[in-house]
């Protein structure tokens, strides 16, 4: 069995365009590029000295059998100086107050978790607050390496900077990519931060609602989609076995399951379900269109939008649904002050039963009283205990009553 071994074979080009392009031609005219390799990747990097920046071009070109050429481009422009004018010291600034409200969350969210328990776990918000502090831990430890590779290729550029410019080719793909990484953890990151300030807007009846929708038909939820996942997944086989030969949209498994979902969402695919369909088969095209909007249109989206309207009309008779009207009151109160117009307040009669907010508010209040009242009232205990450890519970009682 004869075994390949992979070359690579690195060739440095002129720093002048004109140079550089007189060189490929000569590569291209001596049938080197076409009967040495299949593939050539040409790298540049530029640097933009008004703002500071550099970009990696990586251009692959790709022979593949039959004659074709497969082009992929990829441009990227990142920083690699930090920290030298005034305005990155003032992100410097930023970057220590987002370490500051970082430890404090953990701590807080630390506490939480010691204090509530598995409680703490059951809260959707509780479990949306940490998945953001891992991302935020994420951000920390990208941006971190972003700044040791960037250290590094800088300290390469000046090694290889010459009286007449940089005299060979710097390597800056690895400060690209984690420039790269940095920038899109901390894009799902602002997400996350973003998406948890919604825990504030329970104020309102239509947006607690929304909240508790996810929390009420998680479980309907999770069958229909599954339900959905292999009626669609048995459309893409059938629909790969039948048209796959005749038919770019159904030539693979990817494209034909991308365009079967777009269309189970509602698009209209003309081009797909037309007479293309027609001079494959003039039987199983039309059975196998007609088949899939009435499973996926007729079916599938009916099912789902009833579902969606019974939890609708059980949450607007529902207890179970949290609203903090007290909130809205004080955020409009707040801006009626604001402007200058006085707000009345509202007066409840003797016989009138008190909203449940004002209850289970005044209920949390006592419960944390009596919280503190019971610590208080431990450590005085341990306190009066610690230097008689002979006494008994009982004899502690009966020693507190007849002091009293």
């Amino acid at each position: 069995m004869a075994e390949t071994v992979e070359c690579f074979t690195t060739v440095d080009l002129p720093q002048d365009s004109g140079q550089a392009a007189a060189m490929i031609d000569l590569l291209q005219q001596t049938n080197w590029i076409l009967m040495v390799s299949d593939t050539l990747i040409l790298r540049a990097n530029f640097y933009h000295p008004d703002v500071k920046l550099f970009s990696t071009m990586v251009i692959t070109l790709q022979y593949i059998p039959g004659g074709t050429v497969e082009l992929q481009p990829n441009i990227q422009t990142f920083r690699l100086f930090q920290y030298q004018t005034t305005d990155d010291f003032v992100q410097m600034l930023f970057h220590i107050l987002f370490l500051v409200f970082y430890i404090y969350n953990i701590l807080h969210e630390i506490w939480g978790i010691r204090k509530n328990g598995r409680v703490y776990l059951n809260s959707f918000w509780n479990i949306l607050v940490l998945c953001g502090i891992g991302l935020s831990t994420a951000v920390i430890v990208t941006f971190g390496l972003r700044y040791i590779w960037a250290a590094a290729a800088l300290a390469d550029i000046q090694q290889a900077t010459g009286l007449h410019g940089i005299n060979e080719f710097i390597d800056m793909s690895a400060a690209s990519q984690w420039d790269a990484t940095f920038k899109e953890v901390l894009t799902f990151s602002i997400f996350i931060s973003t998406f948890s300030i919604l825990r504030v807007l329970n104020f309102s009846k239509n947006v607690a609602t929304a909240f508790t929708l996810p929390r009420l038909m998680y479980q309907e939820a999770f069958g229909f989609l599954t339900y959905m996942v292999i009626l669609l997944l048995s459309f893409t086989i059938s629909g790969i076995l039948i048209f796959g030969k005749h038919m770019k949209s159904f030539s693979a498994f990817k494209e034909t399951y991308f365009v079967l979902f777009e269309m189970s969402l509602g698009m209209a695919f003309s081009d797909v379900f037309g007479d293309d369909i027609k001079r494959v088969d003039s039987v199983l095209g039309p059975l196998y269109y007609a088949t899939f909007v009435l499973v996926f249109i007729c079916c599938l989206v009916n099912l789902a939008v009833g579902m969606l309207c019974n939890w609708l009309s059980y949450c607007q008779t529902s207890d179970d649904i949290e609203v903090d009207t007290a909130m809205g009151d004080y955020f409009w109160n707040s801006f009626r002050s604001l402007l200058g117009m006085r707000h009345e307040t509202q007066v409840f009669e003797d016989e009138a039963p008190l909203p449940d907010h004002y209850m289970d508010e005044t209920l949390q209040r006592t419960e944390a009283v009596l919280q503190e009242v019971d610590r208080v009232t431990d450590l005085m205990y341990q306190f009066e205990c610690r230097g008689f450890p002979e006494l008994t519970d009982e004899d502690t009682c009966i020693a507190g009553g007849s002091g009293l």
